[in-house]
């Protein structure tokens, strides 16, 4: 017992050390909220960027079928040619930071093919021979029928790319 404040020893012991005792359990818990909120956050902005990634993903995707298709069924060149292919081309550029070498390959190849194409559909009208005209007719129904076989694989090549629940932000 303490003869000043008429308190037990051990009562004094509790007095001095509850207050700075209360101070770490409270700078814990503002320690432990914090934490709890910085995780949601990260959650969330992960879930952002998978999202983000996704809808990039979705769109080079789409760019890629609608180009194919479109080209399947026009005759090249042509002004309306010239606007599908620089959205192609900007799809393409994009698939090489957000696909693996399977979808670049396979843009590749549609890319390669065009370009053929359009050479070939160039220079049909300004042979006189009509074997030449044939020859490079043929050549151009050969293309056509590649990039047919292309359309048809495009859900095939993007499939495992699209596919939100496999998708991982790094």
């Amino acid at each position: 017992m303490n003869q000043i404040t008429g308190l037990p020893l051990w009562a004094l012991y509790t007095q001095a050390f509850l207050g700075p005792l209360a101070t770490v359990i409270a700078a814990a818990a503002a320690a432990w909220v914090a934490y709890r909120i910085q995780r949601g956050q990260l959650r969330t902005a992960q879930e952002k960027l998978r999202h983000d990634l996704f809808e990039q993903i979705l769109e080079v995707y789409g760019h890629s079928k609608l180009f194919l298709e479109r080209v399947i069924n026009m005759s090249l060149p042509s002004s309306e040619f010239n606007s599908v292919w620089n959205e192609f081309t900007l799809a393409f550029r994009q698939a090489k930071f957000l696909f693996g070498g399977d979808v670049v390959d396979f843009m590749e190849e549609i890319r390669s093919q065009i370009i053929d194409l359009e050479g070939l559909s160039m220079t049909y009208s300004s042979f006189t021979e009509e074997r030449e005209r044939q020859e490079t007719g043929q050549k151009i129904v050969q293309h056509r029928s590649r990039l047919r076989d292309a359309f048809i694989r495009v859900d095939e090549i993007f499939m495992p790319y699209l596919d939100f629940r496999n998708l991982k932000a790094s």
